[in-house]
């Protein structure tokens, strides 16, 4: 396998491909074509170790089901020199490769025109030959990251060089930081041009002015080296854009292997009180950072005595403020920085004392004058004891800030820390991190819509013990669900038995057999704007279920009458949105578009079972989808939750034509 590295000044990309010498070769006798497995991002840190870095990605690689001891060779593409390096230690040391270390001094089978070609970020070369591979030539790259890239590959296969500008998120930063007036908006398209306030003001200014600089810059290109130029849009951001810039050919997310989550560039400040739950608010914090977030900590002075801040400032790379007059603190008002700077709130744990002063309006620490400085959503997970939760006035205090919209998690029932059984526990950081993304997409385009989703394969009995079932882990139907949370939607989830939790912030529906989610989907559906049937229900079910556990007996055989189960989207109609699920193991296409003519579907989601990291039980699908207008997306390996975003993106856009 081979481990490649991407390190951009944001983050640090990792992916993992098996390589086609890890395969049998094609029928033509060639050898198959890389097969991306995993991707992983983590944040960009030159002051993190080696052996930091090293420890990190084993583990994540590890959890994710990758064999690092299968890797054999390693590849590096950096635009941070300092961790060129780092990185390099980081292969041998940890997954015993000598890395390649991509740059114009290597022969990248790509003659590059630049004046002096040591100055062209290795990034930029890499996307180029990627986009040749796979488009052809000429090509015009667009990168939208931290800044936005514009490359161009001459008919002759030459990198003949670009244009710089600067980021969407660095100019949208620049006004709020540098103004008093604006403020920070999610970067979403408004309705029309002409913006009728503030917020949609900004929004057409960096959305539809980058999309506007996108498709003036692609074409003067194309003036110079083609009209016939292909277009290929990456980077992190492109999807803020792609939908108002005509210019693109292809949207191709591997280019620079993104991974989505829902956390990823967030700015969160994560307020800790002094409660015996403080270690929690540690496994809290990195979590976040994990998921691509960036934190500020503060730390009440109770909160110091129960952690330490640099453990804090060990997991988040950041500093911790403790003090409301830090004199070493590098922003003179360092509340009212981080208040604009953040795009949620959250306290974890907050005591007892917390919530009574957040409720009265005070402003005596970091912490509160953060929350009443802020325009940024506020949510607040409790930690106290049972009798401190139960007390009028706790239940006075936490009614008046939801009344002001606060949003309060918890606390969750167990054992507390006076020994006693009874509710007041912290709320698990895993559970915290869905609600965390759900205030954030609160106001996101699925807003007010309802989204029933199944998920999960339903089992049909046999007998009391037995059951007939399928490989379903329910992952993609519970990555779908999130999504749509996080773009604001009401959710509904309907799921077969997994082991997967409940997600945060959706009612979910259990059941087991067909009939059982026939009868749930109905219930719901009248009531749905879209119903997503991601769940693996079984096609038959024995005609009678056995009362009694069949005993194994001197026959060699056990003959069982099955039959046809009822087609669940056939029979769920109504106005509203339907899309469908075909897991195929041949005609991938051909059986997906029968489906979608035989239960009139407005989009179905196919993918082949058979290949590696596109089936059941994995993080990961490549996925086809066909609408009912037979057109065809083919979309390239990503995370279960990236899908779920792109059949949403289908979803919402079917939702406002009608």
């Amino acid at each position: 396998m081979l481990l490649t590295i991407d390190i951009g000044n944001t983050a640090v990309t990792i992916g993992v491909f098996r390589d086609g010498t890890d395969d049998a070769t094609e029928t033509n006798g060639t050898s198959p074509a890389a097969r991306l497995l995993t991707t992983l991002r983590v944040a960009t840190d030159s002051r993190r170790l080696a052996d930091e870095y090293g420890i990190l990605l084993k583990s994540l690689l590890e959890f994710r089901g990758i064999d690092t001891n299968e890797i054999s060779a390693g590849c590096i593409c950096s635009v941070v020199p300092p961790l060129t390096g780092m990185f390099q230690d980081v292969c041998q040391s940890f997954f015993g490769v000598a890395p390649l270390v991509v740059s114009t001094r290597i022969d990248l089978g790509m003659p590059v025109r630049y004046d002096n070609p040591r100055d062209v970020g290795a990034d930029r070369i890499v996307d180029a030959v990627a986009a040749v591979e796979l488009y052809g030539a000429p090509a015009v790259i667009v990168d939208l990251g931290t800044a936005t890239v514009f490359d161009a590959v001459s008919r002759e296969r030459e990198y003949l060089g670009g244009a710089i500008a600067p980021g969407i998120n660095l100019s949208a930063d620049a006004l709020y930081y540098n103004t008093s007036q604006l403020r920070r908006v999610e970067l979403v398209a408004p309705e029309m041009a002409v913006g009728r306030n503030t917020t949609t003001s900004l929004q057409s200014g960096i959305v539809l002015g980058y999309a506007g600089l996108v498709s003036t810059m692609v074409e003067r290109f194309k003036a110079e080296i083609g009209a016939d130029a292909k277009v290929v849009g990456t980077g992190g951001l492109v999807t803020v854009i792609s939908e108002h810039v005509p210019v693109f050919d292809d949207i191709n997310q591997e280019l620079t292997l993104e991974m989505e989550t829902a956390l990823d560039g967030k700015n969160i400040v994560l307020g800790v009180t002094g409660s015996i739950a403080c270690y929690k608010a540690l496994d809290l914090a990195s979590k976040l950072v994990q998921a691509g977030a960036s934190v500020e900590t503060i730390l009440s002075y109770g909160a110091t005595q129960f952690v330490s801040p640099l453990a804090f400032r060990s997991l988040t790379h950041r500093s911790v403020v403790t003090d409301t007059f830090d004199a070493n603190s590098e922003h003179s008002v360092e509340h009212v920085t981080l208040a604009r700077w953040a795009d949620i709130v959250v306290i974890a744990p907050a005591t007892v004392h917390c919530i009574a002063k957040l409720a009265g309006g005070l402003a005596d620490d970091p912490l509160t004058t953060t929350v009443i400085a802020t325009e940024a959503p506020l949510l607040v997970a409790p930690a106290m004891d049972a009798n401190m939760y139960d007390h009028p006035a706790t239940q006075e205090n936490m009614a008046r800030l939801r009344r002001r919209g606060v949003a309060i998690v918890g606390p969750a029932p167990g054992r507390l820390a006076s020994g006693l059984m009874g509710m007041g526990r912290l709320v698990e950081p895993a559970t915290l991190l869905g609600h965390i993304a759900a205030e954030l997409g609160r106001n996101g385009d699925l807003a007010g819509r309802r989204v029933v989703v199944s998920a999960g394969g339903t089992q049909e009995a046999i007998d009391p013990v037995r059951v007939i079932t399928n490989h379903s882990s329910g992952r993609m139907g519970y990555a779908v669900a999130e999504a749509a949370r996080d773009r604001g939607a009401e959710v509904v989830l309907v799921t077969a038995p997994t082991a997967l939790p409940d997600p945060a912030e959706m009612r979910v529906v259990n059941v087991r057999s067909a009939q059982e989610m026939c009868d749930a989907v109905l219930a719901e559906t009248p009531f749905a704007d879209a119903l997503i049937m991601a769940a693996a229900v079984a096609d038959y079910r024995p005609a009678v279920a056995a009362e009694q556990k069949i005993k194994k007996t001197a026959a060699d055989e056990l003959t069982i009458d099955l039959d046809k189960t009822i087609d669940i989207l056939a029979t769920a109609t109504g106005d509203f949105v339907r899309v469908g699920f075909s897991a195929e193991s041949e005609n991938l296409e051909a059986n997906a578009a029968d489906k979608v003519r035989r239960k009139s579907l407005d989009l179905i989601v196919a993918n082949d079972i058979t290949e590696e990291g596109s089936g059941f039980g994995v993080d990961t699908n490549r996925v086809v989808l066909i609408d009912r207008e037979m057109q065809v997306e083919r979309l390239p390996l990503m995370s279960k939750y990236a899908v779920g975003h792109r059949i949403l993106d289908r979803v919402a856009a079917l939702l406002v034509a009608g």
